[in-house]
């Protein structure tokens, strides 16, 4: 069995890369939110309504609009996300056929890596939205001021999204992006056909990634577990992905 591959450190610059950039979006959507409370607030605060009317009404404006942030989030990710298709084509690339340039237009990561750049930009502000929904609701339920509604949703975005959340969402695109470059690299060049998964061969391997050494041509599906949900069968990505695929001259099993 080939060498084992720690793909998260092998691709550390890159996804600290992602961390600091979705860091950079979560403080832009933290600070749209708190301030749109403290907005609806001074406009609400001379009107007749109760105290909780405003409350329910600050949660049914406050929430990101949808579209909006997921082209935002789409402008700003995507050049990283290109970038580490291109760094994983251009490796796979030099190590097959020496002096070939990796084409990052290329149809296939156009249009895969394009529909994953929008899917993972309206998840992640639609998780926010549910996220903001739900600690604001609850603030209402225990009663709690508006100004510690604003810190609650200070809370959220400065422990769960900046420290936990950035750097999740960071592992996985760009593992799942440059395994993506990887397998296009390896067509491109022209010299392999297939291609064999390899794991990181300890025991966290997840029972849906346990296929070491199987081998593909190519653009074809691996044989995953049903509970995989990387958004390609053709090469490793799914959360948190560890795997990845390596150039092989051996037959399809």
């Amino acid at each position: 069995m080939p060498r084992r591959i720690n793909i998260h450190r092998r691709l550390a610059r890159r996804i600290k890369q992602g961390d600091a950039i979705f860091k950079d979006i979560f403080e832009l959507e933290e600070r749209f939110v708190v301030n749109a409370i403290l907005g609806q607030t001074i406009e609400l605060g001379q009107s007749p309504l109760s105290e909780k009317r405003i409350k329910q009404l600050i949660v049914e404006n406050v929430l990101l609009d949808e579209s909006q942030w997921s082209k935002l989030t789409e402008k700003l990710v995507n050049p990283w996300v290109m970038g580490t298709v291109a760094d994983g084509g251009q490796v796979a690339l030099s190590s097959l056929n020496p002096g070939t340039i990796f084409n990052v237009v290329d149809p296939f990561v156009v249009e895969t890596m394009g529909q994953r750049v929008i899917g993972f930009s309206r998840f992640t502000v639609e998780t926010t939205n549910l996220q903001i929904k739900r600690i604001l609701e609850k603030a209402i339920e225990e009663g709690i001021s508006i100004q510690e509604m604003g810190e609650k949703i200070h809370e959220y975005f400065a422990q769960d999204c900046s420290i936990g959340r950035a750097a999740r969402i960071a592992r996985t695109e760009t593992v799942g992006a440059h395994n993506c470059g990887n397998m296009v690299g390896m067509k491109q060049s022209g010299v392999v056909d297939n291609h064999m998964w390899l794991t990181a061969g300890d025991a966290d391997v997840r029972e849906s990634h346990q296929i070491d050494g199987s081998v593909r041509k190519i653009g074809s599906d691996f044989p995953l577990g049903m509970d995989y949900t990387g958004y390609s069968r053709q090469f490793p990505s799914d959360m948190n992905e560890r795997c990845t695929t390596i150039p092989t001259r051996q037959a399809v099993n």
